[in-house]
Protein backbone atom coordinates (compact mmCIF):
# COMPACT_ATOMS: atom_id res chain seq x y z
CA UNK A 1 0.00 0.00 0.00
CA UNK A 2 1.16 3.49 -0.85
CA UNK A 3 2.28 6.10 1.64
CA UNK A 4 -0.65 8.44 2.32
CA UNK A 5 1.67 11.46 2.35
CA UNK A 6 2.83 10.64 -1.17
CA UNK A 7 -0.75 10.13 -2.36
CA UNK A 8 -1.81 13.43 -0.84
CA UNK A 9 1.05 15.37 -2.46
CA UNK A 10 0.21 13.77 -5.81
CA UNK A 11 -3.48 14.68 -5.37
CA UNK A 12 -4.34 10.96 -5.47
CA UNK A 13 -5.52 10.38 -1.90
CA UNK A 14 -9.05 8.98 -1.70
CA UNK A 15 -10.95 11.01 0.92
CA UNK A 16 -13.28 8.06 1.63
CA UNK A 17 -11.36 4.77 1.30
CA UNK A 18 -13.76 3.01 3.69
CA UNK A 19 -16.55 3.32 1.12
CA UNK A 20 -14.66 1.04 -1.31
CA UNK A 21 -16.14 -2.44 -0.89
CA UNK A 22 -15.04 -4.15 -4.10
CA UNK A 23 -13.45 -7.54 -3.37
CA UNK A 24 -10.21 -6.59 -5.17
CA UNK A 25 -9.59 -3.88 -2.61
CA UNK A 26 -10.29 -6.22 0.31
CA UNK A 27 -7.49 -8.67 -0.51
CA UNK A 28 -4.42 -8.59 1.71
CA UNK A 29 -1.79 -8.81 -1.07
CA UNK A 30 -1.54 -5.01 -1.13
CA UNK A 31 -1.78 -4.44 -4.89
CA UNK A 32 -5.17 -2.72 -4.81
CA UNK A 33 -5.17 0.23 -2.42
CA UNK A 34 -8.51 1.88 -1.56
CA UNK A 35 -6.57 5.02 -0.56
CA UNK A 36 -5.37 5.51 -4.16
CA UNK A 37 -8.21 7.40 -5.88
CA UNK A 38 -6.72 6.95 -9.36
CA UNK A 39 -6.65 3.19 -8.95
CA UNK A 40 -10.19 3.11 -7.53
CA UNK A 41 -11.57 5.24 -10.38
CA UNK A 42 -9.76 3.19 -13.01
CA UNK A 43 -11.05 -0.08 -11.57
CA UNK A 44 -14.57 1.38 -11.47
CA UNK A 45 -14.36 2.18 -15.19
CA UNK A 46 -12.76 -1.17 -16.00
CA UNK A 47 -15.42 -3.02 -14.04
CA UNK A 48 -18.17 -1.44 -16.14
CA UNK A 49 -16.52 -1.13 -19.54
CA UNK A 50 -14.48 -4.36 -19.67
CA UNK A 51 -16.16 -6.73 -17.24
CA UNK A 52 -19.70 -5.57 -18.07
CA UNK A 53 -20.82 -4.70 -14.53
CA UNK A 54 -23.85 -2.48 -14.35
CA UNK A 55 -23.07 1.09 -13.35
CA UNK A 56 -25.30 1.21 -10.26
CA UNK A 57 -23.79 -1.86 -8.57
CA UNK A 58 -20.24 -0.90 -9.58
CA UNK A 59 -20.70 2.58 -8.12
CA UNK A 60 -21.96 1.03 -4.90
CA UNK A 61 -18.91 -1.30 -4.69
CA UNK A 62 -16.40 1.48 -5.41
CA UNK A 63 -18.04 4.16 -3.25
CA UNK A 64 -19.11 6.62 -5.96
CA UNK A 65 -22.39 8.07 -7.20
CA UNK A 66 -23.62 7.50 -10.75
CA UNK A 67 -23.03 11.19 -11.46
CA UNK A 68 -19.41 10.78 -10.42
CA UNK A 69 -19.09 7.71 -12.65
CA UNK A 70 -20.10 9.71 -15.72
CA UNK A 71 -17.73 12.55 -14.80
CA UNK A 72 -14.88 10.07 -14.32
CA UNK A 73 -15.74 8.38 -17.63
CA UNK A 74 -15.74 11.68 -19.53
CA UNK A 75 -12.49 12.81 -17.91
CA UNK A 76 -10.84 9.50 -18.77
CA UNK A 77 -12.02 9.66 -22.39
CA UNK A 78 -10.59 13.20 -22.70
CA UNK A 79 -7.32 12.78 -20.83
CA UNK A 80 -6.63 9.14 -19.96
CA UNK A 81 -5.29 8.02 -16.61
CA UNK A 82 -3.69 11.40 -15.69
CA UNK A 83 -7.18 12.94 -15.74
CA UNK A 84 -8.23 10.67 -12.86
CA UNK A 85 -6.13 12.59 -10.32
CA UNK A 86 -7.77 15.24 -8.22
CA UNK A 87 -7.53 18.83 -9.35
CA UNK A 88 -6.54 21.64 -7.00
CA UNK A 89 -9.55 23.43 -5.58
CA UNK A 90 -10.28 27.05 -6.31
CA UNK A 91 -9.38 29.48 -9.01
CA UNK A 92 -6.41 28.45 -11.17
CA UNK A 93 -4.92 31.94 -11.13
CA UNK A 94 -5.57 35.31 -9.50
CA UNK A 95 -8.20 37.61 -10.91
CA UNK A 96 -6.66 40.38 -12.96
CA UNK A 97 -7.92 43.80 -11.96
CA UNK A 98 -7.97 46.51 -14.56
CA UNK A 99 -7.75 50.31 -14.17
CA UNK A 100 -11.54 50.78 -14.15
CA UNK A 101 -12.05 48.42 -11.23
CA UNK A 102 -9.14 49.84 -9.26
CA UNK A 103 -10.46 53.21 -10.05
Amino acid sequence: MADTGFLQRARCLNPAPKRVHDERFQEKDGFFDPKDIVQVKYELLRSCEVEGSDIVSACRRFGFSRTTYYKVYQAFMRGGIPSLTGRPRGRPQPIKLNEIVLG
